[in-house]
């Protein structure tokens, strides 16, 4: 398989960029170099990348993004993560701690020793190592939403999130990415269990508490973290997130404020205000801010879900299937499945039938197979179109 390396120098000039390549035998010379986050994140979204290098400064919100989108597309492997401090700055050492990131060199000694490492340790142990290709495929069974796939590999990653953290982690988000929350709370606290500093797990369970409803235990691993670093964007909204889930509508926004002032234009700033108008029943001005959000992930599609039910059940239809649109074209493309079926129970309701079959019918495309649920709903159509009519 023909893999890339990509080399990240946002502060770079044009005429320098060439100082930061090097060869690599088994990368066959693919090593790209860019000063532009919006190149990075295509050659990230198009290439086969085995591995990221980043140059730094100070740590900032582009490299968050970078970083982020590395891991939801390529791995969550911080072992394919490469950092060179060019200025020794502390913040570069917080960001990489967020990320469990230990691969961290200076200005003088990175070309002595990252190609080496890619060359003899990483390169070599993901082609030899089942596991690490395993744990690799990940990001693009995320990316491509392949249900099947995310649940086969959760199912391969059993035994080894056992001992291995990063497997722990990678398995964690294939099973909330396939609605299996307990589960995946499970496989987080097995990786939280087996590196207490690994912060990828550790966030990933307070994720996953707050889907379940347990809020209340992820605020103080949350709060352990933010004391460590304040300066964390991703962490400021997960705190407004599980405020707003248990209620506390004022410190929900005061972390909003916080992650404002890093990063004002990330989208995931723009979910999080969403569920804050939700929690303040301000649904006509959550919407409006929702046609402006894109990518949202679970915490505000099961919010989205909540509204579109309460519409359903208590004859609204039309207001229902307009939150259901509104979500369908916001949400990540792993969780459109949920919308369709559940817009396709609004219709059942409403007793427009063929609707429902429509919405059932793309639910089942959108997953990949007939699952469960889907399988009920549409059997409760079918009798309701041979005359039996809707259940109460």
């Amino acid at each position: 398989m023909n893999r890339a390396c990509l080399c990240i120098h946002l502060s770079a000039e044009d005429g320098h960029l060439a100082e930061l390549s090097f060869d690599v035998p088994s990368l066959q010379g693919k090593t790209h170099v860019t000063n532009s986050k919006e190149r990075a994140l295509a050659y990230i979204e198009d290439e086969q990348l085995v591995a990221l290098i980043i140059f730094a400064h100070t740590w900032t919100p582009e490299i968050d993004s970078i970083l982020n989108h590395f891991q939801q597309r390529i791995t969550f492997d911080p072992e394919n993560i490469f950092v060179v401090s060019i200025e020794e700055d502390p913040t570069v050492m917080k960001g990489c701690f967020e990320y469990g990131i230990d691969q961290l060199f200076s200005q003088e000694n990175w070309k002595e020793s990252i190609p080496s490492i890619l060359e003899n340790e990483l390169i070599a142990h993901l082609e030899a190592d089942p596991l690490q290709e395993k744990i690799h495929s990940v990001g693009n069974a995320l990316h491509s939403a392949d249900q099947a796939l995310l649940t086969s590999l959760s199912e391969d990653l059993k035994e080894a999130a056992k001992y291995n953290y990063v497997a722990a982690l990678a398995r964690g988000k294939c099973l909330e990415a396939t609605g299996s929350y307990e589960d995946a709370e499970d496989s987080f606290k097995s990786g939280e269990k087996l590196n207490r500093t690994f912060v990828p797990a550790v966030q990933g369970l307070c994720e996953t508490l707050i889907l379940l409803g347990k809020a209340d235990e992820a605020i103080p691993r949350l709060e352990k973290l933010e004391k460590m670093n304040k300066n964390s964007f991703n962490r400021k909204v997960l705190l407004a997130q599980a405020h707003i889930k248990t209620g506390d509508l004022q410190t929900a926004k005061s972390y909003l404020d916080q992650a404002a002032s890093i990063a004002p234009n990330d989208p995931k700033l723009k979910e999080a205000e969403v569920a804050y108008l939700i929690g303040e029943n301000q649904i006509g001005a959550a919407m409006k801010v929702l046609d402006e959000t894109n990518n949202i992930g679970h915490f505000l599609a099961s919010r989205l879900n909540e509204i579109g039910v309460k519409f359903s059940q208590s004859g609204k239809s039309d207001k229902a299937l307009t939150v259901y649109k509104k979500a369908h074209r916001a949400v990540r493309k792993e969780l459109k499945h949920k919308i369709s079926l559940n817009a396709g129970i609004a219709c059942y309701r409403a007793k427009q039938y063929e609707n429902a079959m429509k919405y059932l019918k793309r639910s089942k495309a959108e997953y990949g197979s007939a699952y469960p649920k889907l399988l009920r709903v549409a059997n409760s159509v079918k009798k309701a179109q041979a005359g039996g009519g809707p259940k109460s």
